[in-house]
């Protein structure tokens, strides 16, 4: 192995486009990367995705290279990037409303063999933060919980379903997200926790995961004062990837680093990321997730050859991380693309309802509206106005069309009002629907977030008697409307779930969906 194979093995890339182009093929040869992450604007379906690993990893091997790993976000709910015909599940926080640990562990073996049928031998998940902050604006539904027990056993169920799948795991984000009030895609955050209290709650489930033999872990770009003083973030800090994790914790796999063109690391530029990569090399981390640009990553990858040919990044540190990324690289499955001759699987798509059926929570009905009934219905659709970058092209209403053709075939009289985020004379709009209607429902998307809609809840707040609130993605949002009687979550707006959620408003079952987390504020 030459150095610059030695080097690939400390950076994980992106790749444009469906397809390896020419460029895209020399740049693997050129730069030897030991991961390959996928995104949505790399998957054109289950056939097109096969085809394109398929390729990545015939160019690598004739670069001489070992087998690469392929990775991609698949969380369930908002971050998941294999949409249909592939099962698209609910959120952590709904398995975790569902069932808890067997649920867990049920759906996460189900999205590994998927990942596997196309060639995907790493997941970028489970996520194990404690989403302690219930304005948090990056987490909320990623999140199993805001116990910390609860993140730690469905963690553990998520590992080991993936694992008999067949899949690798890279648990996220360490040492903890889920306190946070601000998106390390946007800038840097900062957990005001001490000490005792990341060991008693954000470190607690990776503590059980590192036990239980996670693959991978994946750090935060997040400062923690109470954890290292310095003012670095967790994924350029020494004292807790090596200092924390290696020495107390004692990992011996594989430490990524979450993307380094995120604002809160790349916010100088090209240089920036380049000069953080071998910082974060230093500080303990074996694996840097580059992104964007071929000709930015050729760069960093430049420097960080240079940084190992002049010493920077001493010979004991290279050959420490390369000797854990082989290993994770030889425990990978090299799956065969078995996609023919049917996909979808069905029976998955069945586990999805049946999921999206016991995620469904009631959280009150306190003046008998269920099941929905009316000699005028009105059903009024909030569509969120903003969304971490991390959701990508995923924030669209995906159930809108669902929920309206639903209803619409179980009710004659029935009206629908869909209302975007700040659009202008919303207010006016949404005043003269709600007095032509006597019954209505409402649904909002992470408003918590978003003070429009927030603000468009807040005057059905007055009415409900008669209003039913669903909250289709964070559960968050029934926090600050203590005047609507009747509320449901779902915790995920996919097709599944919006089909389950219109079962309970008709009367078709009771919800059976335990409530994960603790809403503050709730009447």
């Amino acid at each position: 192995m030459n150095l610059a194979q030695k080097v690939g093995h400390l950076i994980t890339v992106g790749i444009p486009g469906y397809s390896v182009t020419e460029e895209t093929a020399a740049f693997i040869r050129e730069c030897h990367p030991a991961c390959v992450a996928l995104f949505g604007n790399n998957l054109a379906g289950p056939w097109a995705t096969a085809r394109l690993i398929a390729n990545l990893q015939k160019v690598a091997a004739e670069a001489g290279d070992a087998p690469l790993l392929i990775g991609i976000d698949q969380e369930g709910g908002q971050v998941a990037h294999l949409r249909y015909p592939c099962v698209e599940m609910p959120s952590q926080m709904g398995l975790a409303a569902s069932g808890g640990p067997p649920v867990v562990g049920a759906v996460s073996e189900i999205l590994g063999r998927e990942m596997g049928r196309l060639g995907l031998n790493l997941a970028f998940a489970p996520v194990l933060d404690v989403n302690t902050n219930q304005a948090n604006p990056v987490i909320g539904t990623r999140a199993f919980s805001d116990n910390a027990e609860l993140v730690a056993s469905c963690g553990l169920a998520s590992i080991q379903g993936l694992h008999r799948a067949g899949t690798l795991s890279m648990a996220k984000h360490f040492p903890g997200h889920g306190a946070t009030s601000s998106d390390s895609h946007l800038g840097l955050p900062v957990v005001e926790r001490s000490r005792e209290e990341m060991w008693a709650v954000d470190l607690l489930p990776f503590k059980v995961a590192i036990e239980a033999g996670v693959d991978s872990l994946c750090t935060a770009h997040v400062v923690y004062p109470g954890l290292d003083d310095s003012g670095l973030p967790a994924t350029l800090s020494h004292r807790i990837n090596t200092g924390l994790l290696r020495q107390k914790l004692n990992f011996e796999g594989v430490l990524f680093t979450d993307a380094l063109i995120m604002d809160a690391i790349s916010r100088k530029g090209n240089a920036s990321i380049a000069a953080a990569a071998i910082k974060a090399v230093l500080a303990g981390a074996d694996c840097v997730m580059l992104l964007g640009s071929l000709a930015q990553q050729r760069l960093t990858f430049g420097a960080l050859l240079a940084a190992a040919q002049d010493g920077t990044i001493p010979d004991r540190r290279l050959n420490e991380a390369v000797t854990r990324v082989q290993t994770l690289r030889g425990k990978a499955t090299l799956h065969a693309p078995t996609i023919l001759p049917a996909w979808p699987e069905m029976n998955h798509h069945g586990v999805a309802a049946q999921v999206a059926q016991a995620a469904v929570t009631l959280v009150r009905d306190t003046a008998g509206l269920l099941p929905l009934r009316g000699k005028c219905i009105g059903v009024i659709e909030f569509i969120a106005g903003t969304a971490s970058p991390v959701e990508g092209t995923r924030n669209e209403p995906l159930g809108t069309s669902t929920l309206a053709l639903l209803l619409g075939q179980r009710f004659r009289d029935i009206k629908f009002l869909t209302l975007s985020s700040g659009e202008a004379g919303s207010v006016e709009v949404l005043d003269t629907f709600i007095e032509e209607c006597d019954s209505l429902v409402v649904t909002t998307r992470s408003a918590i977030l978003d003070p429009n809609q927030m603000m468009l809840l807040g005057r059905l707040a007055g009415r409900g008697d008669n209003v039913i609130h669903l909250a289709l993605r964070n559960p968050y949002d029934t926090a600050r409307e203590p005047g609507i009687s009747t509320v449901l979550l779902t915790y995920s707006d996919h097709p599944a779930s919006i089909t389950a959620v219109v079962g309970a408003l008709c009367g078709d079952y009771s919800p059976t969906g335990q409530l994960p987390v603790h809403l503050k504020n709730l009447r």
